[in-house]
């Protein structure tokens, strides 16, 4: 009971701040998003905040080394728009933690397939993921494998470089689209936030 009333309440709300008024479908949607654990990535505020059910953590972040939203496979950039966490991974191309997030969305591939980026099939494929919950195709033109890391460790027996320095420092932004967090916050992140989740990545 407790809880309908809290969607309910959310719901009013929601209706009475916009001259719009909200469908059943969309309060209910909004009400879930701000009941649910969320992720925000501000790449203009270099920062991530993680939206707990009990209180809000944010945490220093750095982006892909090119500006602007990702459009392309290798084009080093983060996207933009909304996802969900797909995957963990403990450990995956040199990094401890991964957060696999659901690019391309389906606005990505919605863009890919009028561009000419993907095929009807890939289009398809991607959708398909979307309305289940998991893993999209990560292998077309559009790119994939984007998600939430720590810094690259550097190998004892690897030459020094400034570049990996800033990459373990967090000083830049240095991925090739990754949204990258400090270890310790990788650390918090990859035990708290759950599969499904909901990320937003905005300029």
């Amino acid at each position: 009971m407790r809880k309908v009333g809290l969607i309910g309440s959310l719901i009013a709300a929601l209706s009475l701040a916009s001259c719009k008024p909200f469908s059943l479908e969309e309060s209910v949607e909004a009400a879930q998003h701000i009941t649910r654990p969320n992720i925000t990535i501000s790449k203009d505020d270099d920062q991530l905040t993680y939206h707990s059910l009990n209180r809000d953590y944010r945490f220093d972040a750095a982006f892909g080394k090119t500006d602007g939203p990702k459009r392309i496979r290798g084009d080093n950039r983060t996207p933009e728009g909304d996802y969900y966490v797909c995957a963990k991974y403990s450990s995956t191309a040199g990094f401890i933690r991964f957060l696999a997030l659901s690019y391309p969305g389906e606005d990505d591939a919605k863009r890919g397939l009028e561009q000419g980026l993907i095929s009807g099939r890939e289009y398809e494929s991607i959708m398909f993921a979307h309305r289940k919950g998991v893993c999209p195709q990560f292998n077309t033109k559009l790119g994939g494998y984007v998600g939430i890391h720590g810094p690259k460790p550097m190998k004892p027996n690897k030459k020094f470089s400034f570049g990996n320095w800033l990459s373990t420092m967090n000083l830049r932004n240095w991925t090739k689209g990754c949204i990258a967090v400090d270890k310790e916050d990788i650390e918090f992140l990859y035990k708290d936030v759950s599969i499904g989740t909901r990320v937003r990545i905005k300029k």
